[in-house]
């Protein structure tokens, strides 16, 4: 019977305009009704350990020699995980039980853009129904740290605390003339004057194109768990992730749960074990974003200066689900790195991390 010796990269993920964080979730059998082929399921291990196996597969019961003392098999000399003498006793090797781990994300992504409000002289917010919205976009950078600890040989948790550090570019669109009766009431009731009228202000004529870019930064909180399974040289892995994000610029916290589900292939190598893999990632957020937009009439001579006014507009990613590839190298016991890239739909990601296990 052929032996499987795992160990599994599950990207933390997410993303969130505060964010990221990442990956995994599968299924195990039970042991008292598995076959002998469901037997060999990959133990597992968390972020940057992936799988890896052994040609030689576990001892046979049945070639043990005679009169070998059991007193040589192997004992198992950490707490964690639960259950993991049983493993041990089975023939199969786990991953060391806690890691640390840090991550860099780059991401890049559209946003739908809805629910233009402003706020005059520090009054109520006031929809302005006559604004027309761009696709924006979001790019943000995160950095992370994260713990996790391995609760049973197929079961991974942890816990991480990251900083982002973006810009969001808002385009948008609308008419000098509403612009006019919202911000300067008595300019603005000139433009119902005719075209030809001496005072009428060549501003309400204009349309003006506007592009926001706001900067943004914060930190967030995120715990998730880790589930990993597989056969001979191939794996499946699942991750669900909650993250709790504080972000300037937003005037709530943002609370996001983010999934992915990757699958790979074991390709042994003179400097480790590489795992290759492909998959998809969830991410679905909308949040309230505030800022400060700048109207250009200081070329108007009816108005004669730029007007300043105070905003709020709901954000949401475009696209749910993109696409990711990436691999992840086991460098020793001790030691594994990883690099994915996601892409498809209107989100882009690149990810690279490092994490350290004893």
């Amino acid at each position: 019977m052929e032996r499987l010796k795992a160990k599994w990269a599950l990207q933390l993920k997410h993303w969130l305009p505060a964010l990221s964080l990442f990956f995994a979730a599968s299924i195990v059998a039970d042991d008292s009704a598995m076959t002998e082929e469901e037997s060999e399921l990959l133990e597992v291990e968390t972020l940057m350990n992936r799988p890896y196996y052994d040609p030689e597969g576990p001892p046979d019961p049945d070639d043990q020699a005679e009169g070998e003392d059991d007193s040589t098999a192997r004992v198992w000399e950490h707490r964690m995980p639960l259950m993991a003498q049983e493993v041990i006793d089975r023939g199969y090797d786990l991953p060391l039980p806690y890691g640390l781990r840090g991550l860099y994300m780059s991401i890049e992504q559209d946003l739908d853009l809805k629910n233009l409000s402003v706020r005059l002289n520090d009054g109520d917010l006031i929809e302005v129904p006559w604004v027309t919205f761009e696709t924006g976009q979001a790019k943000h950078n995160t950095v992370q740290g994260a713990a996790d600890m391995w609760l049973l040989p197929f079961m991974n948790v942890f816990v991480s605390v990251g900083h982002v550090d973006g810009t969001s570019s808002i385009p948008l669109s609308f008419p000098g003339d509403e612009a006019l009766k919202l911000l300067l009431p008595s300019i603005g009731e000139k433009c119902d004057k005719p075209a030809n009228f001496p005072t009428r202000p060549e501003a309400c004529d204009q349309v003006y194109t506007i592009l926001a870019e706001p900067g943004f930064k914060g930190d967030s909180v995120a715990v998730g768990t880790n589930i990993a399974a597989g056969w001979k040289q191939f794996f499946v892995t699942a991750n669900l992730t909650y993250a709790h994000a504080g972000i300037s610029l937003v005037n709530e916290s943002i609370d996001t749960v983010t999934g992915s589900v990757r699958a790979g292939l074991l390709v042994p190598t003179k400097r480790g074990m590489l795992s290759p893999y492909i998959g998809a990632m969830y991410l679905d957020v909308e949040v309230d974003l505030t800022g400060r937009l700048e109207i250009p009439l200081s070329d108007d001579p009816d108005v004669g200066r730029n007007l300043a006014i105070d905003f709020q507009i709901t954000q949401r990613n475009s696209d749910a689900v993109n696409y990711v590839a990436g691999f992840m190298w086991d460098i020793g016991d001790h030691w594994n790195l990883l690099f994915e890239g996601g892409f498809g739909g209107s989100r882009s990601h690149l990810v690279g991390g490092v994490e350290f296990r004893w």
